[in-house]
């Protein structure tokens, strides 16, 4: 393990902070405790969250609502030493996990190992669909799910079940993920330093500070922290550094209002990997002397224990996956703000508003590109001109930029009815929140002497507007060396020869003329592979919970009305969406112990940036879902939990399919020069199943947390596309029969015998084409039985073998066309008269993917309090995965579905709290996460044809951290 100078630094900064340091009269109670829109403190020894705001919008207990969730309270983060969502997600939350691949293919299933997370892809599931974004303090949410480590300014993560659209607007069927950051505790002083560090060499440091005053007997608190961390993984090459600040500052203005500014800065840089190495450039007689076949993928060999064909023991999952495809490098840099003011007018109204800002902007970089043989050559060095083993890279870069802004109103009142009989809390709201997002592809260009970009041809509107690319170049790996050959910050870069090149956008604005269809005037073709969307979001919400009979049952009714609008100003689409959503829930409670409850909530689901097959904008969507069960709590709170069903429905759910489904609907055309519509599609998506969490702490020194989920789902009907027409040509009436012609209505001339020269010309006819001329069969045109695509065929004639693309290439020069123009048309049009059953473009009644089916995660932890050992503290968390449903392929037989195996995984936990001295707490702790070091790896069929593609572990193995923390 390695030290850092800067956990040094830290502790001595954190030690001299106690030096002024005055304790004053307060406890975590006293955290804005006169407005209802915020949490209370959980116990600080405990996993049980007593309460939460993320449903109705004020503070509510959780007994009392017609809904299950998981809240993740600080207690647990701390057990488990989490420092991530995914990490958090992926081993902590039953039911929940990463959506490896809704799209059923091998490639989307990456993205939930140590060094993937910052896979911009990456989303998770609950319930067996997918979820949208996590949003901060129930508002903005982050810029990318994977973003980097927020544990550090967060003070609970919240997963909540089912649909919640009434404060968070668009959603899915699947749930919400909010986390709450760090809130300033008035009152109190407290310093707080953490180190960790683990066997794979990371090290991560983490200063909280909470500090109160009086300012001229007004109470002020702030809340801030810093955090350090640079964490290395069990895969060579793969790493990630990152950096944050936060500040949380609060005034109580008044006995009944208080004001907070909160601050979030973040920044990171990581190397990370996906796709897949396959070997190329092996001779005939190499392949047959190693058993190793060209185009094989190189994790798949390892996994084969046939790597050592290639090199002895050079080739392990430690660094085969490192060089996997992409090497892709992200630095991601985001700044958070916001304003909150809240207020309780009266005793029985208060209001909240609140202003948030978020900036994020992510460079990403890829040093090995699959358009360009990247492990090309790699068994010999005959080819390249390291003279080693070798990987072929050409550095590219895609900024993504982002800034979202919104704010956010809310009134709630709070009154009795019937002589306190029914007691109401009614709050009702309005958000407006704006987006605009843009993504830029760049890459690396060649200087002059100058120090300017070199434009050898003088032309500036071609794919790279004329200027020189970095050309595809080798970087060595004979020594194990598995990094990317270059790095994200670098602005300028060098080749073999010398020569330099500095980045720049691959699209340049205003080099062709603005038109309609190209308004940024881009160069190449418009809006290709660049993106400038601008979202506006409005919502209006209500909500009423009711308290009835004295507290005996618990009603809960809320509406929202959202308006969507979004514009893709590069690629000039625009669509709008409006839609309603609706809560409503009854908790019964049968006595101290047992309460009743059932729900049903809805979301909408806003259509994704597309068109489908036919050039309609894909639709949007909606999540509808219901659940019913027991909630219990014995010994006045020391067991608490629920038992809950639920039923799911992800109704027209906007989604893309694989291209060549799209071709297959919509082939491209040769003859009219593209196609219309693109691979967005609608579907249904149902799923049910039942869960159980249980929170307990039975002795003071013991709390247990379990949670199990079983999940079980499947997509709706069929959806079908009929398949359209591209191919349409001119014809012409010539000697009494149709012939192919000209757009002037000339006829197509060709040989009456190819073989022939002087066989004379006679006008090409449809019936010659269709084969249905028993005169003349030398054109007839096989047409493509899957798509019905005529460009992709050739004339029946062995002496001249040419598409029909290649005949109008040839015949077209003198600038007359023989297409039409005309895209999309019904396959009833086709001028051969063929026809064909419609597409599947996603089978019905098939399972869904992307989850366990069930899955449990306990947590439990007991501390001696009083003789030998005490201080100490030991304990366990148990995860069990079964029934995976990872991903469906095709093979000759049939559609299989691709499991991976069950896990059994256990972490332990052992640490030891001490008291030093009246001001200073010690807290070591010791987290071995899979100690039974469990790493089963898989080898993953292609989705189109099953053939073996890659190769994966389903787990990371055998993790030590070691954390201590000085509390102050």
């Amino acid at each position: 393990m390695k030290l850092h100078k800067f956990a040094i630094v830290h502790l001595g900064m954190s030690i001299a902070m106690t030096s002024p340091a005055i304790a004053q009269d307060g406890s975590e109670e006293d955290i804005f405790t006169l407005s209802p829109f915020v949490v209370e403190a959980d116990p600080s020894d405990s996993y049980e969250a007593v309460n939460t705001t993320s449903i109705t919008g004020v503070r509510t207990t959780m007994d009392k609502l017609p809904i299950t969730a998981d809240i993740m309270t600080q207690a647990l983060l701390n057990d488990i030493s989490a420092t991530s969502d995914v990490d958090l997600l992926r081993n902590y939350v039953a039911g929940a996990g990463v959506n490896y691949a809704a799209s059923g293919a091998s490639s989307d299933f990456f993205g939930d190992l140590a060094g993937d997370r910052q896979n911009p892809t990456t989303f998770f599931t609950l319930r067996g669909l997918g979820t949208g974004g996590i949003r901060r303090n129930g508002f903005l949410g982050f810029a990318s799910n994977t973003s980097g480590s927020q544990s550090y300014s967060m003070n609970r993560f919240e997963i909540i079940r089912g649909p919640q659209a009434l404060l968070y607007g668009s959603g899915t069927a699947a749930g919400a993920i909010v986390v709450t950051t760090k809130q300033p505790i008035f009152g109190e002083n407290s310093y707080e330093y953490k180190i960790r560090v683990d066997d794979e060499g990371s090290i991560r440091n983490e200063i909280d500070i909470n500090y109160a005053l009086n300012l001229g007997g007004m109470p002020v608190a702030l809340r801030a922290g810093l955090m350090d961390d640079e964490t290395e993984t069990w895969r060579d090459g793969i790493e990630e550094e990152s950096n944050g600040v936060f500040a949380n500052l609060g005034f109580q203005l008044n006995d009944r209002t208080t004001l907070k500014f909160e601050y979030q800065s973040h920044s990171g840089v990581s190397t990370d990997a996906t796709n897949s190495v396959v070997i190329r450039g092996l001779s005939g007689a190499q392949q047959g002397a190693l058993g190793v076949l060209n185009n094989t993928p190189l994790n798949v060999l390892v996994n084969d224990g046939r790597a050592d064909n290639l090199i002895s023991d050079f080739f392990s999952f430690d660094n085969a996956n490192s060089i996997e495809g992409n090497i892709r490098q992200s630095n991601p840099q985001e700044k958070y703000q916001a304003i909150t003011i809240e207020s309780s007018l009266t005793d029985w109204l208060s209001v909240q508003l609140l202003y948030a800002d978020n900036k994020f902007e992510n460079m990403q970089g890829q040093s090995l590109n699959p358009q360009f043989n990247f492990a090309g050559d790699l068994r010999h060095p005959d080819n390249n001109p390291t003279g080693d083993w070798a990987i072929r890279y050409q550095p590219l870069q895609w900024l993504d930029r982002l800034n979202q802004n919104g704010f956010r109103g809310n009134a709630t009142a709070q009154f009795d009815l019937f002589e306190g009989k029914l007691k109401n809390t009614i709050t009702i709201g309005g958000e407006e929140k704006r987006t605009n997002r843009e993504f830029q592809p760049w890459m690396y260009y060649r200087l002059n002497a100058n120090g300017e970009f070199d434009f050898p041809n003088g032309v500036r509107n071609n794919f790279n507007a004329g200027r020189v690319p970095f050309p595809a170049s080798f970087a060595s790996i004979e020594n194990g060396s598995f990094g990317a050959p270059f790095s994200i910050l670098d602005e300028v870069i060098t080749d073999s020869s010398g020569n330099q090149y500095r980045r720049d956008h691959r699209r340049i604005r205003d080099i062709f003329p603005v038109t309609a269809t190209n308004p940024f005037g881009l160069n190449f073709w418009p809006g290709g592979g660049y993106r400038f969307e601008e979202i506006e979001e409005q919502g209006l919400f209500a909500t009423w919970f009711a308290s009835w009979f004295g507290g005996r049952v618990d009603t809960l009714y809320g509406i929202r009305r959202d308006k969507y609008d979004f514009a893709d100003l590069a690629k000039v689409v625009a669509f709008d969406v409006q839609e309603y959503s609706r809560n409503a829930g009854i908790v019964i409670h049968l006595d101290d112990t047992w309460s009743l409850f059932g729900g049903t909530s809805d979301t909408y689901l806003p259509p994704i940036q597309t068109k489908d097959p036919l050039d309609n904008l894909v639709s949007p969507g909606n999540g509808e879902g219901d659940e019913y069960g027991i909630k219990f709590n014995f010994n006045e709170g020391q067991i608490t939990g629920s038992f809950a069903i639920y039923d799911s429905k992800s109704k027209n759910e906007p989604a893309t399919v694989n291209n060549s489904i799209n071709e297959n609907i919509s082939p491209r055309s040769e003859l009219n020069g593209g196609k219309l519509g693109n691979n967005g599609i609608n579907f249904d998506r149902l799923s049910d199943g039942y869960e159980l969490m249980i929170v307990a702490k039975p002795t003071e020194n013991f709390r247990v947390r379990l949670s199990y989920a079983h999940s079980d789902g499947t997509d709706g009907s069929d959806v079908l596309y009929p398949h359209r027409y591209n191919d349409q040509f001119h014809t012409a009436i010539v000697g009494g029969q149709e012939v192919v012609a000209f757009s002037d209505g000339s006829p197509v001339m060709v040989l009456n015998d190819p073989a022939d020269s002087g066989s004379g010309e006679i006008p090409l006819s449809v019936a010659m084409l269709a084969g249905t001329d028993p005169n003349n069969g030398f054109y007839t045109i096989t047409v493509n039985p899957t798509s019905g695509g005529l460009g992709l065929a050739e004339f029946n004639n062995p002496g001249a073998l040419v598409t029909f693309g290649g005949l109008v290439a040839i015949q077209n020069a003198d600038g007359r066309s023989i297409g039409t123009g005309n895209l999309n048309l019904p396959i009833s049009e086709h001028q051969l008269g063929w026809s064909a059953p419609d597409v599947i473009a996603r089978r019905g009644g098939e399972a869904t993917t992307g989850y366990y089916v069930d899955s449990l995660t306990m947590t439990g932890i007991y501390e001696w309090t009083e003789g030998l050992m005490n201080g100490f503290m030991a304990g366990a968390t148990t995860r069990w995965k079964s029934g995976s449903r990872a991903f469906w392929y095709n093979t000759s037989g049939g559609r299989q579905l691709h499991s991976l195996p069950d896990q059994f995984l256990v972490d332990l936990i052992f640490g030891y709290t001490k008291k030093l001295n009246d001001r200073v707490t010690w807290r070591s702790q010791i987290n071995i996460q899979n100690v039974l070091d469990e790493f089963d790896v898989s080898t993953l069929p292609r989705f189109a044809d099953g053939i073996p593609w890659n190769a994966r572990p389903a787990q990371n193995p055998r993790l030590i951290r070691w954390t201590n923390s000085f509390r102050f």
